[in-house]
């Protein structure tokens, strides 16, 4: 009976700890909450109920935020600015290294016009 159940929680261990990203993807990892690396292409195994993983595609948007940092998809990640850009800028992903994100300043950012006659604001 116990090796049953052991098998069992094995299966699921696997399941939920096996994780798929193609060539233009990779997975931020947060071990305990610190940022761990990027990790990708191919199969990696992460710790359930330790490690949190989001996956990162080439062309993903994001903020660029304070000391390197830009939010894409939700998290922090750390980047390496081509070009010249400032806090706030929307950044897309070019590249990635094993502990940094690639990336450059979008060239369509994106523009709120409010309405005058009724105050709807119109993204372009």
């Amino acid at each position: 009976m116990a090796q049953l159940f052991l098998l069992i929680l094995l299966i699921i261990f696997a399941v939920t700890g096996i994780k798929l990203a193609s060539e233009n993807q990779r997975f931020a990892i947060y071990r305990l909450g610190r940022f761990f690396g990027l990790k990708g292409p191919g199969l990696l195994l992460i710790i359930p109920g330790i490690d949190r993983s989001v996956k990162i595609s080439i062309g993903d948007r994001g903020e660029l935020l304070p000391q390197d940092f830009a939010k894409i998809k939700g998290v922090d990640i750390p980047v390496k600015i081509e070009g010249s850009a400032t806090i706030g800028n929307i950044v897309r992903v070019q590249s990635f290294t094993e502990k940094y994100a690639a990336v450059v300043v979008d060239s369509v950012q994106m523009r709120e016009v409010v309405c005058e006659k009724c105050g709807h604001i119109i993204r372009l």
